[in-house]
């Protein structure tokens, strides 16, 4: 939310500003514009310089992931609450936003949290605020022109300053406490993205050399053309899957691992000691003949580490190291699918 609303402040505010510096500018070209051109001149600056200039500031410093931008925002959405009823209700969101965002932000670097703003609490607080901002704008012009103000202004002018100011010194305690972490998860984030995009770069790289290499064997082509077609294969699953008599898991499963291979069931590599069996698996055949004992097991895997819609799954595994053949489910066989042992 917050950086759709840092998007629309940028775009907005630089519309207004180029808009409006253009207006002026015309104006101030026509010899015949009169007193237009100190009045447009004037009404830009009121806008401009309280709203358009921090709402772009503020946009284009929360998508950069700076902290000063944080502040301009805040202007600006404190500004736009007098701007009734769309930009009050602009200015409620965007502060919500804000302060939301701190409050994750504060979760994660050990901040003190904040009050919730969200729901009706926030929304009546808001309220609050601006009525109490209408009361202090009204006396403070009636004293600009050196006047009295109404009796009911005067009566609730100092509660509504109380109430200002009490707002005010929150939304800079949660801004200039928060902007550091903020800006600090912006910055991973895009360190992320960058390390990432290194990391894809890098595999491409690879992965390119991988196939010029193929290409350049003929015993080995073919693998290249299964890498092209979208399947997944490096140097090591290529050289084991080459290598028929070649096992990865440890020694309480390398014997089902080089038997499962010697029926010539597909096995492929995933890690070392871990591989994927096409095949399913006969259990009253599979313990005539074979002996899995402690910490050797086969079965279907528990559901602790997957989700409920997850088809099931079976698989040797050694409960001491981290071997495993994956095998396939009975229930999720396909037709052609190899059973092991063979009878």
């Amino acid at each position: 939310m917050l950086r759709v609303l840092a998007w629309l402040y940028c775009i907005l505010g630089g519309l207004g500003l180029a808009g409006g510096g253009m207006l002026v500018a015309w104006l101030a070209a026509d010899p015949s514009s009169g007193d237009a051109t100190a009045i447009v001149t004037w009404l830009f600056l009121i806008v401009a310089v309280p709203l358009l200039l921090p709402a772009f500031l503020g946009g284009l410093g929360v998508l950069l992931g700076q902290s000063w931008g944080r502040v301009f925002f805040a202007i600006a959405s404190l500004i736009l609450l007098f701007a009734i009823p769309i930009g009050t209700a602009i200015g409620v969101v965007a502060l919500i936003a804000l302060t939301r965002e701190r409050r994750e932000a504060g979760e994660a670097s050990g901040l003190p949290p904040l009050p919730s703003l969200s729901g009706p609490v926030g929304i009546v607080l808001a309220m609050l605020a601006v009525g109490s901002g209408f009361v202090v704008a009204i006396q403070a012009g009636f004293f600009w022109h050196g006047e009295s103000a109404p009796l009911e202004i005067s009566r609730i002018f100092p509660a509504a300053a109380v109430i200002i100011a009490l707002a005010t010194v929150w939304l800079l305690y949660a801004l200039f406490t928060g902007t550091a972490a903020a800006a600090t998860r912006g910055r991973v984030r895009r360190r992320n993205i960058s390390q990432a995009q290194r990391e894809y770069e890098a595999f491409k790289t690879g992965q390119a050399a991988l196939l010029q290499r193929l290409d350049a064997d003929f015993d080995l082509v073919t693998y290249a053309d299964r890498i092209r077609a979208g399947e997944s294969w490096n140097e090591d699953q290529i050289a084991y899957d080459r290598d028929r008599k070649a096992t990865t898991c440890c020694e309480h499963l390398r014997d089902v691992e080089a038997a499962i291979r010697g029926e010539g069931v597909p096995v492929k590599l995933q890690l070392p000691g871990i591989v994927h069996a096409n095949c399913t698996v006969d259990e009253p055949v599979l313990r005539a003949r074979f002996t899995l004992d402690p910490p050797a097991w086969y079965g279907n895997l528990p559901h602790w580490d997957r989700s409920a819609e997850d088809p099931p799954a079976a698989a040797f595994k050694c409960s001491e190291h981290r071997s495993t053949i994956f095998v396939v489910e009975a229930s999720q066989a396909r037709p052609g699918t190899r059973v092991f042992p063979a009878r």
